[in-house]
């Protein structure tokens, strides 16, 4: 707002102003203050930045490789979070909780859309969480080295699992530790010690979402020295299961 004294100078100014005559009057209108949000418009952009939190945890944790994530993953997961939420009247509340949520629709991300855990490793790990709450990880007896299609040259296998827990209302976040099944490329599996269930201990009382990410490391070995083959066109990984407890 602003006025005009008699000398014609305007004093209390406050913005842009916009000057008018009417019926031989000049009138100094200020600007309009901007609109108010609608509480939808609200709603929506606290679930977004929900979400957009979600995915950074999410990527930090359970990927080893930061580098070897495509640009794209955040707003990749971002939207597969938008497809766990099955409610499209969801409350802020109800998606930290993990109300009405579809794992099944977060279950097979790829941390890399060029490189699925699928095109190179052709068997799938036993997942199963039991009534101890444990999560048990073992490799199938009937795996085979047919089934594993490494780069050129690459001679080891590190299968990387990482266990991630998110507490309700994202009160606590906590990776529960990780498994590392090393498998010699140049050996005979039958001949090599991996095929030991693996458990990974869940907290006691306290309900969330569990994800679990596997990633598969191609090494070529020097010695005592190994050469990383992954890169950022090459890492296949992604997250392979997950649970509401």
């Amino acid at each position: 707002m602003g006025t005009i004294n008699k000398n014609g100078n305007i004093s209390g100014l406050v913005g842009n102003l916009v000057f008018r005559e009417w019926n031989g009057l000049q009138i100094v209108q200020s600007k309009p203050k901007g609109r108010k949000p609608a509480p939808g418009t609200i709603k929506a952009a606290k679930i977004l930045g929900l979400k957009s939190k979600l995915s950074a945890i999410i990527r930090k944790r359970l990927i080893s490789k930061q580098e070897f994530q495509d640009a794209a993953c955040h707003t990749r997961l971002i939207k597969k979070l938008t497809r766990f939420s099955l409610s499209s009247d969801q409350t802020p509340n109800e998606l930290s909780n993990f109300s009405n949520g579809d794992m099944s629709r977060l279950v097979g991300f790829p941390y890399n859309p060029s490189s699925h855990l699928e095109d190179n490793i052709g068997f799938k790990p036993s997942i199963n969480l039991n009534k101890d709450q444990q999560i048990e990880i073992q490799m199938p007896e009937s795996m085979a080295k047919e089934q594993i299609k490494t780069p050129r040259h690459s001679t080891f296998l590190e299968l990387l699992f990482q266990c991630l827990h998110i507490s309700k209302g994202l009160k606590l976040i906590q990776s529960l530790g990780q498994v590392k099944v090393d498998i010699d490329l140049s050996l005979a599996l039958s001949s090599q010690d991996i095929f030991n269930k693996h458990v990974i201990n869940l907290p006691k009382d306290d309900e969330g979402m569990i994800l679990l990410g596997l990633e598969a490391l191609f090494f070529e070995e020097y010695g005592e020295t190994k050469k990383l083959y992954n890169t950022k066109k090459f890492h296949p990984g992604g997250i392979i299961a997950g649970f509401i407890v």
